[in-house]
């Protein structure tokens, strides 16, 4: 059997969690927001191709991160 005070403990844990959850959902929305045709950021779309194809431009320095998962 759960105590009050176990519960509440509890709570808070996953108050946090769903916090974070929230965060990072906002996060992604904003991302697949920019990414829709009538509100194309090319920059965004820059970004996501050179990372997916590995592309860089000649006069750029590229600096792998190794904990970066692709």
């Amino acid at each position: 059997m759960f105590s009050w005070r176990q519960v509440n403990s509890k709570i808070t844990v996953l108050n946090g969690r769903l916090g974070n959850l929230k965060r990072q959902s906002a996060s992604l929305e904003n991302s697949v927001s920019r990414l829709r045709s009538r509100s194309l950021d090319p920059d965004l779309l820059d970004e996501q191709i050179r990372k997916i194809l590995g592309w860089n431009e000649k006069d750029e320095i590229v600096i792998v991160d190794p904990s970066y998962k692709f």
